[in-house]
């Protein structure tokens, strides 16, 4: 299954809130991990 890149990056931070990651460090988190899976990397894993 597909996601658009507002899904990814909504789900990134949903998931760092949960865990209790501060939302704007997310906001700077979600760009980077979208950019690492878009190079063919697994940035969900590495963010």
């Amino acid at each position: 299954m597909r996601q658009s890149v507002s899904e990814a990056k909504t789900l990134l931070i949903k998931a760092g809130c949960g865990v209790g990651v501060p939302i704007g460090l997310l906001e700077d988190l979600a760009p980077a991990a979208l950019w690492l899976q878009a190079c063919g990397r697994n940035g969900f894993d590495q963010a």
